[in-house]
């Protein structure tokens, strides 16, 4: 905080460049609060008086918010998984089940799945068999921020940018900033906790694959296969995007406006791959 300051005083961050600056912290929260008026009192919200400012400056410098705190959690990630198998001379068979859930590190960045698989193999005739695979599995996932993965079709990698990175954020924001506190980012009122919050992709994959292998010995140095692999892939991607209008800037009419959710649209995407 005694960086910010000198910077002030060396004038740096004055009223004029920081109240119309694209981003700002406290002190373009400080000038905002000196230019709105309280609605209850007919006062401005922070007087323009050393002794207001350098109380509201102080609240800052001992605020000392730890976003690594705020933004990750602890948690366990669980993996269940059972199986079964039989045969005789006939048949054998084996199925299996897991489950894996991870509650993730932070807001809005968890993952379930639930995997089955299938082989069994038939002796129908001496000279004839069958073996049937199938393997399915589902995930659901809920990550920050709306941009999907891209593939790379030469390296066949999948990659996911991410307009909100909760540990980029925490890595290089002020410990002098409020949490509960909307500040000035890209010319729009923004806090960390409500993007989390509001700002989301919803991502649902179902998986299946068949195969079925039909053979037959019509003699000891003959055998003849017929072989059928039919498998799909369908991804559902649901995202949350809240519009509402915000006839000014302070926190107490975004809270009031985001309240209200006066137009709640949903966009969603489905593919299919075979």
């Amino acid at each position: 905080m005694g960086v910010y300051q000198e910077m002030q005083q060396k004038g740096w961050l004055n009223y004029a460049s920081v109240s119309n600056a694209a981003t700002s912290g406290v002190y373009g929260k400080m000038y905002e609060l000196m230019s709105e008026v309280d609605e209850k009192t007919g006062l401005f919200k922070l007087m323009n008086t050393d002794e207001a400012i350098a109380k509201y400056l102080m609240q800052a410098e001992y605020r000392n918010t730890d976003w690594f705190d705020l933004l990750f959690k602890n948690s366990v990630s669980q993996n269940h998984s059972i199986s079964i198998s039989s045969g005789n001379n006939r048949s054998q068979n084996y199925a299996s089940l897991s489950v894996m859930n991870d509650p993730g590190w932070t807001m809005q960045n968890k993952v379930q799945r639930f995997t089955g698989n299938l082989n069994s193999t038939y002796k129908i005739f001496d000279n004839l068999s069958l073996n049937i695979i199938a393997n399915a599995s589902f995930r659901n996932q809920k990550a920050p921020g709306t941009l999907g993965s891209t593939t790379d079709v030469v390296n066949g990698t999948v990659r996911r940018e991410f307009d909100i990175n909760p540990y980029s954020y925490a890595l290089n924001t002020s410990r002098t900033l409020d949490p509960d506190e909307f500040y000035t980012r890209n010319y729009a009122p923004f806090n960390i906790m409500h993007e989390l919050s509001s700002n989301y992709i919803d991502i649902t994959v179902s998986d299946q694959r068949y195969q079925g292998l039909l053979t037959w010995k019509p003699m000891s140095k003959m055998e003849v296969s017929v072989l059928g692999a039919p498998s799909g892939i369908i991804t559902h991607t649901s995202t949350p995007t809240l519009m509402t209008l915000m006839p000014c800037r302070s926190p107490s009419c975004l809270k009031a406006e985001s309240t209200k959710r006066q137009t709640t649209l949903f966009s969603d995407g489905i593919s299919e791959h075979h």
